[in-house]
């Protein structure tokens, strides 16, 4: 992992982080797959602090706590949290992040 990258949070994702009350964010990389298939990597963003905290590297962001996998592989000089919106549906997505298999 890259450790000189920066943490950006867009002010969408820090509105919504509001409206919920929270102001913790834990980006998770599991790997999926192996065996006769080849293994893969998904992040996974979600809201609140992690069970385990030992697994994460911890970055005070503007008021945000983003907890980051210690597998993540950071590519950029900035990892960039933004908000997703579908539909009815919100997602926090990350940039920056160099995941196997895609």
């Amino acid at each position: 992992m890259n450790a000189n990258y920066k943490i950006k949070i867009d002010d969408q994702v820090i509105a919504y982080l509001e409206k919920k009350n929270k102001e913790i964010i834990t980006l998770t990389v599991n790997k999926s797959g192996g065996g006769c298939c080849p293994t893969i990597e998904v992040c996974d963003v979600n809201i609140g602090a992690p069970e385990n905290d030992s697994f994460y590297n911890k970055y005070p962001v503007g008021g945000v706590t983003v907890f980051v996998s210690k597998t993540a592989r950071i590519t950029a000089p900035v990892l960039k949290f933004s908000l997703k919106k579908t539909f009815f549906i919100s997602s926090i997505v990350p940039t920056g992040l160099s995941l196997k298999g895609h």
